[in-house]
C-alpha cells in the first residue's frame, strides 16, 4: 500500500459520491487503524472518527434503503469499533457511552449502534484473531467490566419502551430493534456479574 494512500482514503471519504470507490476508501483506513493509527496526529484521527460517525448516521437514517447501503455501513461499523478498541481506554475514554447515548437518538441509530456494541464485544473476547495484544486485550476487559451497566441500561430502556407500548399510543419498538436487543443482552452476559443481573428488574 502506497505511503500516501491514506491521504488520499480521507480526501476519497470527503469528496466520493460513489459507494464503491468509499468502500475502497474504508479499507484502506481500516488497515491504517490496525497497523499505525496510534502515531498519526490526533486532530486528523478526531476529524477522520467524526466523518465517520456523521456519515453512518446519515446512511442509517435513509428510509428505504437499508438494502442498499448495508455494505457501507457495515464496514463503517467495522472500522468505528476498530478506532474504538485503539482508543477507548486512552484519546476516546466515552466510547462505549457515546455508542449507549447516542442510540437513544432513533430506532435506527439505536439497531446500528448496537451492532457496534455487539462487534465490539466479540473482538474483545476474541482478540487472538485480531491485531490485539495481550495487554490490550486486558485492558479493555477491565474497562468493560466497569463500564458494562450503560449497555444493560440501554436493553432495558428498549425492553421498557418496549413493555410500554402495549398501553399507549407510542411509536412500536420495531420487531427489528428488539431482536437486536436481546441478542445485544445475550452478548453482554459474559460481562454482567452474576448478582448484578438479579438485583435488576427486567
Amino acid at each position: 500500500m502506497s505511503p500516501n494512500a491514506f491521504s488520499y482514503s480521507d480526501f476519497i471519504l470527503q469528496n466520493s459520491k460513489n459507494k464503491y470507490t468509499l468502500f475502497f476508501a474504508l479499507n484502506i483506513i481500516e488497515r491504517t487503524v490496525k497497523s499505525h493509527w496510534t502515531v498519526l496526529d490526533q486532530n486528523f484521527k478526531l476529524s477522520v472518527r467524526n466523518f465517520l460517525i456523521d456519515y453512518v448516521i446519515k446512511l442509517v437514517n435513509e428510509e428505504g434503503k437499508e438494502n442498499e447501503n448495508s455494505f457501507l455501513i457495515s464496514k463503517i461499523n467495522i472500522v468505528i469499533v476498530a478506532i474504538g478498541k485503539q482508543e477507548w481506554t486512552t484519546t476516546w475514554q466515552t466510547f462505549l457511552s457515546d455508542l449507549c447515548q447516542s442510540a437513544r437518538a432513533s430506532q435506527n441509530i439505536c439497531r446500528n449502534n448496537m451492532k457496534m456494541l455487539i462487534l465490539f464485544s466479540e473482538e474483545i473476547n476474541s482478540f487472538w484473531k485480531d491485531s490485539l495484544t495481550v495487554k490490550k486485550a486486558q485492558e479493555l476487559r477491565n474497562k468493560m467490566s466497569q463500564e458494562f451497566k450503560q449497555v444493560f441500561e440501554l436493553c432495558q430502556f428498549i425492553f421498557d419502551i418496549s413493555q410500554n407500548n402495549q398501553n399507549n399510543t407510542q411509536e412500536q419498538v420495531k420487531n427489528e430493534l428488539l431482536n437486536k436487543t436481546f441478542e445485544l443482552f445475550g452478548e453482554y452476559t459474559i460481562w454482567f456479574p452474576y448478582n448484578f443481573v438479579l438485583d435488576q428488574k427486567i
